[in-house]
């Protein structure tokens, strides 16, 4: 895991990076990271920090350690920028943070009481986890509540949307003549029975033609005619 930065617009604040442990699962040691930053056009500062918690979820002291990198090292008026695979639903993170990309365990949080300009996530492939990004207003310094003491008691989990009404007709769902899904009645249906339509007529294989010797090569020409005549007659039969 690694943060980037453009440095065009972003430099780094002097002796202001770090790594905290966070937890161990089977692949290893899990950390978080984290650097401040200096915008350079508004003075503002950031702390960006990055996580990848582990498989096992975050309860416990997991989220404890999550939530312990940012306030042990935010400073008053960082805005707040967290990311990285949570592998995890953390309310204790989600009571003292802002929730601004909910990504599935993918997520980003900011300062509470601070909104995103918007937000997407889009397919990560050939990761396993999408791409989430968010996009935050020029940066400027803000009444950071992240730094006060954090509090153990977790947040109600998201409010499911309301619907509203419309007037809009209701889309009508197919009925079964609309449908082309076989029946799930489990009578058979009847096989019809074919009769034959024609019989086929054999040959007697007991009659044989006679053919005269011929007396001229006319005759000979009437016989081989006679001849086909006859062979076509039995390969009809």
């Amino acid at each position: 895991q690694a943060i980037a930065w453009d440095s065009g617009r972003f430099e780094e604040v002097s002796d202001s990076a770090g790594v905290k442990y966070v937890a161990t699962d089977r692949w290893g040691d899990r950390y978080a990271i984290w650097v401040r930053l200096r915008d350079r056009e508004t003075g503002a500062t950031i702390f960006a920090i990055n996580t990848h918690g582990p498989v096992s979820g975050c309860a416990g002291s997991v989220e404890q350690m999550m939530l312990a990198a940012v306030t042990e090292n935010i400073r008053d008026g960082d805005m707040l920028i967290y990311t990285g695979d949570f592998n995890c639903w953390s309310p204790l993170l989600d009571s003292n943070f802002q929730l601004v990309a909910p990504g599935g365990i993918d997520m980003i949080f900011t300062n509470k009481g601070r909104a995103a300009a918007s937000w997407r996530s889009v397919g990560g492939s050939p990761s396993d986890h999408p791409l989430v990004r968010a996009t935050f207003a020029a940066s400027e310094p803000v009444a950071d509540e992240s730094t006060a003491e954090p509090t153990d008691q977790p947040s109600a989990e998201p409010a499911e949307p309301t619907l509203e009404p419309t007037d809009a007709p209701p889309t009508s769902l197919p009925t079964e003549t609309e449908t082309d899904q076989p029946s799930t009645d489990p009578t058979p249906l009847p096989v019809p029975t074919l009769e034959p339509t024609a019989t086929a007529v054999e040959a007697d294989p007991t009659v044989k033609p006679t053919i005269a010797p011929p007396a001229s090569l006319e005759a000979l020409k009437a016989s081989i005619d006679e001849l086909k005549s006859l062979i076509g007659d039995r390969c009809s039969a």
